[in-house]
C-alpha cells in the first residue's frame, strides 16, 4: 500500500506510484530530477543514457519511472525515445 502525500496544491504527488517496468527513453545530458513539473530538485541525474519509463508529460516536464515506480519529473526536452 502507497501513501499518496498532498502537497500546497492540494493534489496528490504521484512520486512512489506504481509504473511500467519497461524502458521507453533515455535521458540525452546531465539534468535536475524534480518533484513537481518546474518544482523542487530531488537530485542531480548525471549519467547520460540513463534508461527510464516516459509515464506522462505535464507542461514540459515528463514524468519518469524506473524499477517499477514513478521517481519524478525531468524536462521532456532531455529525453530520446529508445530504438
Amino acid at each position: 500500500n502507497l501513501l499518496l502525500v498532498r502537497g500546497e496544491t492540494g493534489t496528490a504527488n504521484p512520486i512512489g506510484q506504481p509504473a511500467s517496468r519497461e524502458k521507453t527513453h533515455v535521458i540525452t545530458q546531465e539534468t535536475d530530477l524534480l518533484d513537481a513539473p518546474g518544482g523542487k530538485v530531488l537530485r542531480r541525474l548525471t549519467q547520460p543514457r540513463y534508461a527510464v519509463n516516459k509515464v506522462s508529460v505535464e507542461n514540459g516536464f515528463a514524468l519518469i519511472a524506473r524499477d517499477g515506480a514513478t521517481i519524478g519529473y525531468v524536462e521532456e526536452g532531455k529525453l530520446a525515445e529508445l530504438e
